[in-house]
């Protein structure tokens, strides 16, 4: 629901209530998510707006983590439907947000621009997982029983806009910023004893593996605790300068300094915050024929990370260079945006998995890779009624540095090298019809291709609709061909993989009050 709370139209309301359940596919697991979110949007004078919007959601599942892989990466002979786990073992995630803002135009040329945002969230539950899948069918199982995995985040940004069109320079602009995130994480949990064992068999079928799950035992033979915690405070300039008709040149500058800890169990903080970080940017457009433009940019990044390694260090903060060159046409009637461009990124200390201690996953900084690709879209309406959204991304991601020689020159894991994507659609009167192809390139499971690849898929989804007064009845149809494919949530095989969702029917009728 959303209207006007005064006679004015100066103060506006919003609120939305969801709730949706379901099964699945797979056997024993379901899910239930309850959204609850209200706003104020408020005119307090003409130059200035503010605005208040907060939710609560909770988000209830089945644990399911995937299903392992033999040493070679081959996928293990059962069913889509095949569960792996227990049906008794929930997962419950709680999430409560809060944004608000100020806008204040204080002059034509001026204006300035307060952002806060805050959100909360804890997951609770027992997660239960395999791993080590042998030919024989024989795998490890492992229980998890998460006491609290928090994540708490909170960030507040003040801005500045100064226009220099009174200046004799017009589309040109100035912006200053200053920024601060605060980002902490706190996990806790319990491994409990196994006390049939702690092996099972994939061939003895799903109610046999969850009974086994099922002889878990508290208070456990393990219990594990870590926290994290980030500051980041940013301040920034960039000015946009459009020096003739068709230039413009943008320059930029930000200055970064991180505040990193992390505490295992009750022991003490460690800091591992690291020197402050300054990084640039410079950029050029060029605009030959109106709707055409053409760039080129150069841009420096830093981000720091949570990721420990194996002895329980924080990796340090991931650092790159982007150089990139592009092309964007809009047709004069605006109905359709063409984009293309081709890049070069170099990153520093990017994160790989390395193996899972004590139920925490650890990871190893890459030296340097590097991300050569080519980025292409089509968007819009090519003829009165028919839409059109298509995209192409090629990727070579190679890691060009490393203290580890055998890894120079390897590709990056679990990356498509390829992806495309063609959507559309036709409106006709009342009714409209639409479909889509997706295409996903194989993915690389291991740095040396001990293990095999995850094969490529291509997915093609169908609806059509049709409205009547206020209602719109619609029938979607999700993989159509049914076609059997794998996804890897973790970047690791140590977990397995996730088979993807076969064919699915949804009719859905919709009103409008």
């Amino acid at each position: 629901l959303a209207r006007a709370l005064n006679a004015a139209g100066t103060v506006h309301a919003i609120g939305i209530a969801v709730h949706e359940e379901g099964d699945s596919f797979m056997q024993r697991v379901n899910s239930a998510k309850t959204v609850l979110y209200a706003g104020l949007d408020a005119d307090l004078s003409p130059d200035l707006k503010a605005y208040l919007h907060g939710g609560y959601e909770r988000y209830r599942r089945t644990s399911f983590d995937g299903i392992p892989t033999f040493p070679d990466g081959s996928p293990a002979p059962v069913g889509r439907s095949f569960f792996l786990g227990s049906g008794d073992f929930e997962l419950v995630t709680p999430v409560a947000r809060v944004n608000g803002g100020l806008d204040w135009e204080a002059s034509d040329a001026l204006s300035f621009s307060l952002k806060a945002n805050y959100l909360r969230s804890n997951t609770t539950g027992e997660s239960g997982f395999g791993f080590g899948l042998e030919p024989n069918g024989d795998f490890f199982l492992a229980v998890n029983n998460i006491t609290k995995s928090v994540t708490e985040a909170f960030s507040a940004g003040l801005s500045s806009v100064y226009k220099l069109d009174d200046l004799g320079l017009a589309d040109s602009f100035i912006t200053v910023a200053a920024n601060y995130q605060h980002y902490d994480t706190k996990q806790a949990g319990t491994i409990p004893d196994m006390p049939q064992g702690d092996v099972a068999n994939i061939f003895d079928g799903v109610d046999a593996i969850e009974a086994l799950f099922n002889t878990r035992t508290y208070p456990g033979i393990f219990d594990y605790s870590l926290n994290r915690r980030l500051r980041y405070f940013t301040l920034s300039s960039q000015a946009s300068i459009k020096v003739a008709e068709p230039l413009t040149l943008l320059g930029g500058i930000s200055w970064a300094k991180p505040d990193v800890s992390k505490q295992s169990g009750t022991g003490p903080w460690q800091d591992f915050s690291g020197d402050s970080q300054t990084s640039l940017r410079l950029a050029a457009t060029l605009e030959p024929v109106r709707g055409l433009n053409l760039y080129a940019s150069y841009s420096e990044s830093f981000q720091p990370q949570l990721f420990i390694d194996a002895v329980g260090d924080v990796l340090a903060p991931l650092s790159g260079e982007q150089y990139e060159i592009g092309v964007k046409y809009v047709s004069p009637d605006r109905r359709l945006l063409l984009t293309g461009a081709i890049f070069d990124v170099r990153q520093a200390n990017q994160a790989r998995y390395d193996q899972t201690i004590d139920l925490i996953d650890r990871y190893v900084a890459v030296g340097e890779v590097r991300h050569r690709g080519l980025e292409l879209q089509a968007v819009g309406e090519i003829a009165q009624g028919w839409q059109v959204n298509a995209g192409l991304a090629i990727l070579d991601p190679t890691i060009r540095k490393d203290d580890d020689p055998t890894l120079i020159g390897k590709t990056v894991t679990f990356l498509p090298k390829s992806t495309a994507s063609l959507h559309t659609s036709y409106e006709f009167g009342n009714a409209f019809i639409g479909g889509g192809v997706r295409y996903v390139d194989s993915v690389k499971t291991d740095i040396d291709r001990a293990t095999r690849d995850l094969p490529s898929y291509v997915l093609a989804d169908v609806s059509a609709g049709y409205d009547f007064d206020r209602f719109r009845v619609q029938l979607n149809v999700k993989n159509i061909f049914d076609k059997h494919y794998f996804v890897n949530n973790y970047q690791t095989l140590f977990y397995g993989n996730v088979v993807g969702e076969p064919r699915s029917v949804t009719v859905s009728l919709r009103a409008g009050f």
